[in-house]
């Protein structure tokens, strides 16, 4: 697609600045747009099938383990999306956070607390990547 002539062009990274007196930390947000490498570590879940009085098989979306585990992935589809963004950062390392397990991704909160960042702070990253993906 062009707009008068030229492609737009896509949202730049943000730049976060949390000031220290021990020096500046500068934490870079790039945009995240695809989605394939989470889909394949964390694939869709499928409902449990039942069976109808007539002998048919219907999907059961209300099945209480299909809800959670569709909200353990919505949770887990979040906190991949902040690491992805933040893998911009020069430097940086997470201690509790496998990029290959996605039951490490969530840790990403406990570890922004767990490296000294008030509420305020975190909110300020997390919002940046939100903007950074122009989400």
């Amino acid at each position: 697609m062009k707009i008068k002539g030229q492609r737009p062009e896509g949202p730049k990274p943000e730049i976060v600045v949390i000031p220290r007196e021990a020096g500046d930390i500068i934490i870079t947000c790039n945009p995240v747009f695809d989605f394939s490498a989470f889909d394949k570590l964390c694939p869709m879940p499928k409902p449990a099938l039942i069976t109808m009085k007539d002998g048919t098989t219907m999907a059961d979306v209300n099945d209480v383990k299909y809800v959670d585990k569709l909200y353990t992935r919505a949770r887990r589809r979040t906190a991949w999306l902040i690491l992805e963004s933040l893998k911009g950062t020069p430097d940086l390392e997470w201690e509790t956070i496998n990029p290959s397990d996605p039951a490490t991704w969530e840790n990403v909160y406990t570890e922004l607390r767990d490296a000294h960042f008030s509420d305020l702070e975190s909110n300020k990253i997390l919002q940046s990547v939100i903007r950074a993906s122009a989400m």
